[in-house]
């Protein structure tokens, strides 16, 4: 244990898990963490013009870098104006750890200035929003934020923090790398038992297809997909917005499916009796949810790693959590 100011302590956590920017705009309500970082450059505070800026840069820079970040803003408005950069996280399920001040706990529930319920606008955008009034909680506030942003499908996690918790205030900090409270892996590697069904139908296939969702970018598994259409002989098609999951240079590749979709990986998939559904949940921006593109007889393996995803828009063949 090492007893540290509690805004040091903060910045410590986020280096053990590797953050090195922090987006936000400079505010009275989070000092004790700024002012450390003024003498620090393997922890730099990127200040932006509004606060949107602030989450979509965030959300940019964990889409890709496939690693999380972090916003930090003042109480009040400069939350409010962070709503719609973190709804485009919560829908790229981007890694994004919003730290947000709040009124000062003795001014709760009070009609103070600024003083709203933040933790529950946060709660429809987010993975996990939840507040905190104790300082001897923070460490552990933090490393749940980081462990439910990064596992499974990952998204963005918000803390709010009572603008009178830091100052003033020491933690005895026990500095855990990550891999001491949240899983290195948290990615399932799929039933054998399916597995080996999903080849079968695939080995089966004439015109087989892949559908390469979000799940193959945040994987970095576009090389593997790119192995398994030469394998295969499939065609690479990408979901709506995922394009960058695989290279756009394979001779497999037909571009993406949905609105404004290319001609030819329309088609592809139009023809397809197999298609290879593999970290994509086929939502409506890909399929509009109808036998435009996918057709009706077509035999579906998906690979998502969320389980409540698979086989939720179309029937399918065989379906791996993975």
């Amino acid at each position: 244990m090492v007893k540290m100011d509690a805004g040091v302590a903060v910045i410590e956590m986020l280096k053990q898990e590797g953050v090195s920017h922090i987006f936000g705009i400079v505010g009275s309500s989070f000092l004790d963490i700024l002012d450390p970082l003024f003498d620090r450059s393997d922890v730099k505070f990127i200040g932006t013009r509004h606060e949107q800026g602030a989450a979509l840069m965030a959300d940019g820079y964990s889409r890709i870098s496939g690693k999380p970040s972090v916003c930090l803003v003042t109480n009040g408005p400069g939350v409010l104006n962070l709503t719609y950069g973190i709804g485009s996280a919560f829908v790229a399920h981007s890694p994004v750890v919003v730290l947000a001040p709040s009124a000062s706990r003795s001014h709760q529930n009070r009609a103070s200035t600024q003083e709203f319920d933040q933790v529950a606008l946060f709660k429809p955008i987010t993975k996990a929003a939840f507040a905190i009034n104790k300082i001897e909680v923070l460490p552990e506030a933090l490393r749940h934020a980081f462990r439910v942003a990064t596992s499974g499908k990952m998204g963005p996690v918000m803390i709010d923090i009572p603008r009178d918790l830091l100052p003033g205030a020491e933690i005895d900090l026990d500095l855990m790398t990550p891999d001491a409270y949240r899983p290195g892996q948290t990615r399932s590697r799929g039933d054998r038992d399916l597995i080996d069904k999903a080849a079968a139908v695939l080995s089966a296939a004439q015109r087989p297809v892949i559908l390469a969702g979000g799940g193959v970018q945040w994987s970095d598994a576009g090389e593997e997909v790119c192995r398994m259409a030469e394998l295969t002989g499939a065609a690479i098609v990408t979901s709506y917005g995922r394009a960058d999951a695989v290279p756009n240079d394979h001779p497999s590749y037909l571009g993406h499916l949905g609105r404004l979709g290319s001609l030819e990986g329309i088609e592809a998939v139009r023809q397809a009796d197999t298609i290879l559904a593999v970290g994509t949940r086929l939502s409506q921006s890909t399929t509009f949810y109808d036998n435009r593109f996918i057709p009706a007889d077509a035999k579906i393996v998906q690979i998502e790693i969320d389980p409540q995803e698979i086989g939720r828009n179309y029937p399918i063949t065989v379906g791996i959590e993975g």
